[in-house]
């Protein structure tokens, strides 16, 4: 009988692994460095590994966008912090168009102007996930832009 063992990590991702019996399933387990909770038949991975300790995110990256209702475009300015010195690096000093997620990937391209980033490393989401805090706010006039 194949037992399905359903993991569920920090980062809320699901994974479905099959083994033969139980021992199996926990031989792998413990090979992985996992903690395990197990019922019957199911069990679920509780964290993903017992000695990794997170890495903190280093900068927090703020969105601002607006929607020009007269035109019908979306703009944005971005603000940057380094979260460990709580200072400013970057701020936007003219709105840039761009809608939906736009405004990450400006930040982005000053993040590299400044040397804080590789461009290499511009579609590692894992990496950027670990890096980098979004914050996004909408806001309903032109004057509230920062």
């Amino acid at each position: 009988m194949a037992y399905r063992i359903q993991i569920k990590n920090p980062k809320k991702e699901v994974y479905f692994v099959e083994a033969n019996n139980k021992e199996q399933a926990l031989k792998f387990f413990e090979e992985q460095d996992l903690i395990v909770n197990h019922s019957d038949k199911n069990f679920e991975v509780e964290k993903e590994n017992k000695s990794e300790s997170k890495e903190e995110p280093k900068y927090l990256i703020e969105g601002y966008r607006w929607f020009d209702k007269i035109s019908g475009n979306t703009s944005h300015k971005v603000v940057i912090t380094d979260l460990k010195t709580n200072q400013e690096i970057y701020r936007s000093k003219n709105i840039v168009y761009g809608y939906g997620e736009q405004w990450k990937q400006t930040a982005y391209d000053e993040m590299k102007k400044e040397g804080l980033v590789k461009e290499e490393d511009r579609n590692n989401h894992e990496l950027n996930r670990n890096r980098f805090v979004y914050r996004q706010t909408d806001v309903t006039r032109k004057k509230d832009l920062p």
